[in-house]
């Protein structure tokens, strides 16, 4: 057995697959604290050095009176906190679209997590996968949310068949 045999004998795919999702209720992710460190280093990798986020001295002089983080850096560490929950693990083949609306602050110190709601799935015209849209809100903690998502995932379903497999993708 070759290596690449091996590893893909212990691969269990764990996520759910689009006929899960038409049943699937409300989820949470795990919970993370956003860090000043996170800030600088987000705006190290982005060039995101707006003064409200790296200024300690101009954020007093701002509504929140402090730092706040990037709105992007929020959206990449809820999309990290969806991740970890392992249900799109091995049956989402991408993303197609992602509609984020920022609606409070985020701050150092605050620990968010994410509530997922299915909203809508439907068929592909591909029989191995369907399209699921679903609501993520982040949400720190004290109850408020403070990033709102619409995101449209494409995601395999279970195959009845390896005949129905083989019909979905010829070219294997």
């Amino acid at each position: 057995m070759s290596k690449e045999d091996h590893t893909q004998d212990q691969y269990q795919t764990v996520g759910l697959y689009f006929e899960n999702w038409l049943t699937e209720s409300e989820f949470c992710t795990p919970a993370r604290t956003i860090t000043e460190t996170d800030i600088i280093m987000f705006a190290g990798l982005s060039g995101d050095f707006t003064a409200a986020h790296v200024d300690l001295e101009f954020a007093k002089r701002t509504p929140s009176h402090m730092r706040t983080a990037q709105g992007m850096l929020v959206a990449a560490i809820a999309s990290g906190l969806r991740f970890q929950t392992r249900k799109f693990e091995g049956t989402v083949i991408g993303g197609t679209e992602i509609d984020s609306k920022f609606l409070s602050p985020t701050k150092v110190g605050d620990t968010i997590h994410c509530r997922i709601i299915p909203l809508e799935c439907k068929p592909s015209k591909k029989p191995d996968r369907g399209i699921v849209k679903y609501c993520c809100k982040t949400v720190n903690q004290d109850g408020v949310t403070v990033m709102e998502q619409e995101v449209t995932i494409v995601v395999l379903r279970q195959m009845a068949s390896q005949d129905e497999w083989q019909m979905a993708n010829p070219e294997k």
